[in-house]
């Protein structure tokens, strides 16, 4: 799964067991070749919106998405013959789903569905949880024997917007021990000509003696496209970078497969003065790992359209660029690749310049791999704990404090200052516990919010709260900046649907809420005073009255209906009267 070519056999080892122990995932050192000869699982053309190890937040996306025409309804078929291993329901995640695996021992995962196909709810143990799929319920059935067989091509479901995410089909390919493979790699074959494009270069000095362009802060480069037929980039203007000290080279990049959304490229090579020194390609990825996808991306500048790679290991350093002496000239090759191999390239130099004199501002590394941290807020009022098993690498973490610009964001009263930690890249392999003490008597309306990064806006993160430390509570595993606010505004319900609504159709209520959430558990709603089956569609934010309840009788009916939100402010009441 790993293999580092042109070094000494001690030195192998070394680097293999940094990156299997303490990086993210199983990676390629260079492209695997997989068989492709699986069937295309859904009657649709081959337009994959998202694709294999993308950014998604905190963690790797797990396979592939395909456009469905923002409907639903088509049909999903097997992709190779095997059985039903399980079948499942997921509300905020995969929605309906099946696994299936094969006699190569793999698994296919099938997810988003609208609804499963017949055969698989003919099946004895799963029509027991029929309940449980007509009423939008979590469920899971494994099967170990091949109770429902499975022909290529056999019909398993039609696609939907189960779960989370619009109409779409999501679609995996595991192996025998539950590693997930790159189905453009290992299953699938879809066309594509084009090559990844490369956005942006970053140089960023690694320690308080290295500087690019005489600064010791980041640098970006916008790259240009000099030979389209070759995939040749520079940086614009053909600039010539100055570098001092120890420099880590970042790349902003995007690709396309054979459709227009934008997604990750499938893999880097990186060299420095000829040598390749880094590389990475999507071919596996460890789901206990996924959590260390800011080891590849990097936090602050990527997003689900456009993905920044470090093109050095924040681990063991591999890939960072050595100034070297003064005068020298150190020459970079990024090569980018995607699943067909189509490849981008840029090329550039750097010219070496003395380190500087003086350390630039800050300290020296706080977090480090086996210690655990504290800090405070200068105030007193709020700490970050991070585990000893949080650090990756080692990492310079700090604490600011600040008071906001205005004593309200978002409509809530602001009732901190502003706690401010950086770096908002770090990638931790635990998650830290923030504390903020508060001895308020309203302690119930209050709770612990994220700012956003212009400072005008806020996210609720907990409100979980210990009375007798008198301190708000909160595990994270992304930095940022937090504050205690109270959430005084009530949940708000809103609705559209008609006087006459057409029987057996879905009666759907949008509710809202400017600050903790609202809080599905005590949500309020009948039927002519009689209780309903609903579900909460995660997507559109809505309360939904399933069809099949027995609401459709000739006649006026009232749907009444409350929510309240986690600070426990109660909406105003819904009533809502409809004619059959």
């Amino acid at each position: 799964m790993l293999r580092i070519r042109s070094q000494p056999p001690g030195m192998i080892a070394r680097r293999v067991a940094i990156v299997c122990s303490a990086a993210l995932l199983a990676v390629s050192s260079a492209p695997e070749a997989g068989a492709q000869s699986y069937r295309w699982p859904i009657d649709v053309p081959k337009r994959v919106t998202s694709t294999f190890g993308e950014f998604r937040s905190t963690r790797f996306h797990h396979g592939l998405d395909v456009s469905t025409g923002g409907k639903r309804g088509f049909r999903v078929v097997a992709a190779e013959r095997g059985y039903v291993s399980a079948v499942m329901y997921e509300n905020y995640g995969i929605g309906y789903a099946v696994f299936v695996r094969h006699p190569d021992g793999r698994t296919t995962f099938y997810g988003h569905m609208d609804r499963f196909a017949d055969g698989i709810l003919a099946n004895a143990r799963v029509r027991r949880h029929i309940e449980h799929i007509r009423n939008h319920r979590d469920f899971r059935v494994d099967f170990s024997k091949p109770e429902i067989p499975l022909r290529r091509g056999t019909p398993i479901g039609y696609s939907g917007d189960s779960g989370a995410g619009l109409e779409h089909f999501h679609f995996e390919v595991r192996d025998k021990n539950n590693v997930h493979l790159n189905p453009l790699r290992y299953a699938l074959w879809v066309p594509d000509a084009t090559a990844p494009v490369i956005e942006t270069v970053y140089l960023t000095p690694l320690d308080r003696f290295s500087r690019v362009d005489g600064t010791p802060g980041e640098k970006a480069y916008r790259a240009t496209l000099v030979n389209r037929k070759e995939g040749r980039y520079v940086l614009a203007g053909n600039v010539v970078p100055r570098i001092a000290g120890r420099v880590g080279v970042k790349a902003r990049v995007h690709d396309t497969v054979g459709w227009r959304n934008k997604v990750t490229a499938y893999g880097f090579n990186w060299y420095v003065d000829g040598v390749k020194r880094h590389r990475l390609f999507f071919d596996k990825i460890v789901r206990a790992y996924t959590h260390r996808m800011g080891l590849i991306y990097d936090y602050d500048t990527s997003n689900s359209r456009h993905f920044t790679f470090y093109l050095y290991a924040r681990t063991s350093g591999d890939g960072v660029i050595n100034a070297g002496a003064p005068g020298g000239t150190r020459r970079a090759r990024a090569e980018f690749f995607d699943a067909r191999l189509n490849r981008s390239i840029i090329e550039f130099s750097c010219r070496a310049e003395p380190p500087a004199p003086e350390p630039a501002p800050g300290f020296d590394h706080n977090l480090v791999p086996g210690s655990a941290l504290v800090l405070t807020s200068a105030d007193g009022r709020c700490t970050l704990s991070f585990p000893d098993t949080a650090a990756l690498y080692p990492e310079m973490v700090a604490m600011e404090q600040s008071p906001l610009p205005q004593n309200v964001l978002s409509g809530l009263p602001v009732l901190s200052a502003r706690y401010a930690v950086t770096p908002t890249h770090l990638c931790i392999d635990s998650t830290a516990r923030i504390r903020i003490a508060y001895d308020g008597a309203d302690h119930r309306t209050v709770g612990i919010y994220s700012v956003n990064a212009a400072g005008t806006g806020i996210g609720f993160v907990s409100n979980s709260y210990h009375p007798k430390e008198r301190a708000f509570y909160a595990t994270v595993r992304r930095m940022g900046r937090y504050v205690l606010a109270r959430d005084e505004i009530p949940p708000v319900i809103r609705h559209r649907n008609p006087k006459r609504p057409r029987p057996n159709t879905q009666l759907r209520f949008t509710v809202s809420d400017r600050g903790s959430g609202v809080d599905l558990s005590k949500i309020s709603l009948a039927v002519d005073g009689k209780s309903v089956f609903w579900y909460f569609d995660v997507d559109y934010r809505a309360v939904v009255i399933l069809p099949h309840n027995p609401i459709w009788a000739k006649g006026a009916h009232t749907v009444t209906m409350t929510i309240v939100d986690r600070a426990g402010n109660r909406s105003a009441p819904l009533t809502y009267e409809y004619e059959q």
